[in-house]
C-alpha cells in the first residue's frame, strides 16, 4: 500500500503558513520468509530448526492428553525426564508444598514452614512445622506441628509431632518424641 504522507508548518509569528507533500511511502505488511518445510512425528510439539524449516521438540502429547518432556510414555498428566529447576516452590492443590531460599538457606516440605520468615538456615518437614517463625534461625523442626509456635527461637532441633510445639523463643533446645512441648 501506498500512502502520501502531508507535512503541515505553521509559523505563528509571522502568519505564514507552509504546505508540503513528501513522496509516496511503501508501508506493506511483513512479507512471509517462503514456505514452511519440514517433517514431524506425531505426537511431538513441533518447533522451527530454522527460519522455513520445522521439526520435533523434546515435547510430546499423547492422544489421552497426558504431556511428556524427554519421554513419549509419559505416565502422569506431565512427565519429565530429567532434571527440573523451580525458582521458588511446587504446590499442591494450589498450597506450596516445597519451597525455599538458596539466599537465606530456608528448605521446607510437607506444608511446613512459611514465605515471609527472615530468618536464615533453617529446615522443617511435616504439615504446619516451624508454621510460625519470624526471625529464628538454624532451626531443625521435622514432624507435624514441631516447633509449631516457634517465632525468634534459634538453634533449636525438634524431631516428632508436636516437639517443642510450645516454644516461641527459646533457643538451643533439643527434643525428640510426640507432644514434647517446652515452654521457654
Amino acid at each position: 500500500m501506498n500512502f502520501r504522507v502531508w507535512v503541515v508548518l505553521a509559523i505563528l509569528s509571522t502568519g505564514f503558513v507552509a504546505v508540503a507533500q513528501e513522496a509516496a511511502t511503501d508501508i506493506s505488511p511483513v512479507r512471509h520468509p517462503g514456505t514452511i518445510t519440514g517433517s514431524g512425528t506425531k505426537g511431538h510439539i513441533p518447533r522451527f530448526t530454522g527460519m522455513t524449516t520445522i521439526g520435533n521438540s523434546r515435547i510430546f502429547q499423547s492422544t489421552s492428553g497426558t504431556v511428556g518432556i524427554g519421554t513419549t510414555t509419559p505416565g502422569a498428566t506431565l512427565d519429565v525426564n530429567g532434571t527440573i529447576n523451580v525458582k521458588t516452590a511446587f504446590s499442591l492443590g494450589g498450597t506450596p508444598f516445597a519451597f525455599g531460599s538458596v539466599s537465606s538457606e530456608n528448605v521446607f516440605v510437607g506444608f511446613a514452614g512459611n514465605a515471609t520468615m527472615t530468618g536464615c538456615c533453617n529446615t522443617a518437614s511435616g504439615k504446619d512445622a516451624f508454621i510460625s517463625n519470624t526471625t529464628g534461625e538454624v532451626n531443625t523442626a521435622n514432624g507435624e506441628s514441631a516447633l509449631y509456635s516457634n517465632t525468634t527461637g534459634s538453634y533449636n532441633t525438634a524431631n516428632g509431632w508436636g516437639t517443642l510445639g510450645l516454644n516461641t523463643a527459646g533457643n538451643y533446645n533439643t527434643a525428640s518424641g510426640a507432644d514434647t512441648h517446652t515452654l521457654l
